[in-house]
């Protein structure tokens, strides 16, 4: 903990030789818009108007990099198959190496043949019955009126 977490505004400048007072630091991503205080307001700190000190200065910021996949053996000569994380995600992953294979008749990584695909909403279409919502199970029906379902 250093001295200067408690400064409050009008403080004078913990900086030596400076004769300036500090204010309220300018929020840096600011996300108030979705749950004030955010976070970004609460721990903006105080700011030096004189010398231009900062309580909270700002870290580099890191850089992200894209992993790369790493590169597996060539297995076209095997057979994988699909499924869906969720009854409610129809994206479908690859059982070999877990990775999306949208409108693929191989692996897009190790190159394995995919020859069937579970979309994990054949039981929850047996439960709910055909033409029903599969979130919740009601009959659907034209949006407009009002009772029929709008999940």
């Amino acid at each position: 903990m250093n001295n200067h977490e408690n400064l409050e505004p009008g403080a004078p400048c913990p900086e030596e030789n400076c004769i300036g007072t500090v204010d309220i630091a300018p929020p840096k991503g600011c996300s108030c818009h979705i749950s004030p205080p955010c976070s970004a307001c609460v721990n903006a700190g105080v700011v030096c108007g004189s010398c231009g000190w900062e309580s909270n200065p700002e870290e580099p910021e890191e850089r992200y990099e894209q992993p790369t996949a790493k590169p597996t053996e060539d297995r076209s000569a095997y057979t994988t198959s699909t499924h869906t994380d969720n009854p409610f995600n129809s994206t479908p992953f690859t059982v070999c190496c877990g990775v999306a294979a949208i409108n693929k008749d191989r692996c897009p990584v190790c190159k394995a043949e995919i020859t069937g695909h579970d979309d994990g909403l054949s039981a929850r279409r047996k439960e709910v019955g055909h033409g029903n919502c599969l979130m919740c199970g009601k009959k659907r029906g034209p949006i407009e009126i009002q009772g029929n379902c709008h999940c």
